[in-house]
């Protein structure tokens, strides 16, 4: 291997490593991010790839409480992505929590910041009022 190759590859494997950490941030500054939290209860979920190649599941979420924002609808949609360039953490049927939202596309909403699902243990808590 010639050394520019050489010199390349490890400029790009360091520049992904760096690129692909999310940076700690306090609760605080995550609830100002957040238009919406909710708590709830993820009852369906479809994934579909998109145009780019990317798979992007649509999840829909019974809503047992609104916390911040206003939200009248039973039930809302949250788009999640996965890829390299993305780091939405899955939500899969059954898990509930603690979601803090921004607006997306199509009336749906997507997570304010990476990895701000904050969710419970599956069985131990329910949206039934």
């Amino acid at each position: 291997m010639n050394s520019r190759l050489r010199v390349f590859l490890v400029a790009l494997v360091t520049l992904s490593a760096s690129a692909s950490q999310i940076e700690p941030m306090k609760l605080s500054e995550l609830t100002d991010r957040a238009s919406l939290v909710v708590i709830g209860t993820v009852v369906g979920s479809k994934t579909t790839p998109d145009t780019r190649g990317f798979t992007e599941t649509i999840v829909t979420v019974k809503i047992a409480k609104v916390m911040k924002g206003a939200y009248a609808r039973p039930y809302l949609r949250i788009r999640t992505r996965s890829g390299l360039v993305f780091f939405d953490r899955h939500l899969a049927v059954g898990d509930g929590g603690v979601l803090f939202l921004k607006s997306s596309t199509n009336d749906a909403f997507e997570a304010a910041y990476p990895g701000s699902f904050a969710l419970f243990q599956q069985g131990t808590f329910t949206t039934a009022k």
